[in-house]
């Protein structure tokens, strides 16, 4: 199992993150107003195409690195080394997808709190109220994270949540990264 996790994160971190980096690349070209009609309708199917090989990577890595929140906390602590850790995990049952997305998620805000923001804190919490699960997690490092620049760790984190129906938020300033995912349980 350890060999098909290092693979998954390999992919993830390089032929995936590649993949929709072009596809942003892509997207500038195309909204180009000095391209004639042709060359934009053959770029966008172009663009098409690698949305669906970016799909067919992320199904691949999916199914050779499927967590769940049992797992979450050992994981975030050992993302976070020596940051102090506050995390109340939703004590739920969820279909797998649905969890592994949110699993994936929470551990690229972690990643991105461990690699970027100097933090020595990391909150996370959750709680259900009605049929929608909330999870708020927050840094106390330097934020810096742009809403105009999004960047491929937070682009992969809306997009997980999103393909399970939710909502991500965001604020990053001095004090710190405030997220909140707002997923339906039906």
């Amino acid at each position: 199992m350890p060999d098909r996790l290092d693979l998954a994160r390999r992919l993830h971190d390089g032929p995936a993150q590649q993949i929709v980096a072009l596809g942003l690349s892509l997207d500038e070209v195309i909204s180009n107003p000095i391209l004639n009609d042709e060359t934009r309708i053959h770029l966008r199917k172009i663009r098409l195409d690698l949305f669906s090989l970016s799909q067919s990577l992320r199904d691949e890595i999916y199914l050779l690195r499927s967590r769940s929140f049992i797992e979450l906390e050992t994981s975030i602590r050992e993302i976070l080394g020596d940051i102090r850790i506050n995390i109340e995990l939703p004590k739920l049952i969820l279909n797998q997808f649905k969890e592994d997305a949110i699993v994936r998620s929470i551990s690229e805000i972690a990643r991105n709190s461990a690699r970027h923001s100097g933090c020595d804190e990391f909150n996370l919490s959750s709680q259900v109220s009605g049929n929608t699960l909330i999870i708020e997690i927050s840094d106390n490092g330097v934020g810096g994270i742009s809403h105009s620049e999004r960047t491929f760790g937070i682009h992969s984190i809306t997009e997980a949540i999103e393909v399970i129906g939710g909502t991500v938020t965001w604020e990053s300033d001095g004090a710190g990264s405030r997220y909140r995912l707002i997923i339906g349980l039906e």
